[in-house]
Order: structure tokens, then sequence, then C-alpha cells
């Protein structure tokens, strides 16, 4: 756990990414219902942040951001 926390950030979760997240929930589930609000939180703090995602999890295939491994 300290080798994993050490080479991590931790994103603190902000209104605007509950916000965000919601959002993209609602769009998302529209189309997926498989997906999650999990899955929401993971994508709003990536968009927020300006990160890359990279997954394994197929939901995330149609995103820009995100590169299925």
């Amino acid at each position: 756990m300290e080798a994993i926390k050490r080479g991590s950030s931790i994103i603190d979760l902000t209104e605007d990414i509950a916000i965000l997240a919601g959002e993209i929930n609602f769009e998302r589930k529209k189309t997926n219902d498989k997906w999650g609000m999990l899955d929401s939180f993971i994508l709003a703090t990536a968009n927020i942040c300006g990160l890359h995602l990279l997954t394994k999890d197929s939901d995330y295939i149609d995103l820009p951001n995100a590169e299925l491994l």
C-alpha cells in the first residue's frame, strides 16, 4: 500500500467533479445500461483534471481520452 501511495496522487472529490459525474451518468445510461455511477466519477475526474484513462473496461471504448488495454 505504501508503494502505491508514494507513486500516486490523491484527487479530492469536488463539487465540480460530482456535478459533472451526474451529468455524464445521465447521458451514458441512455446508451449503456451497464454504465455505473463510479464509472461517471472516474470519467468526470479525468475530464476535469485533463487526464488520459488507461483501462480494461470496454464501457470506455468510445471515449476520446480513454485507451483500452
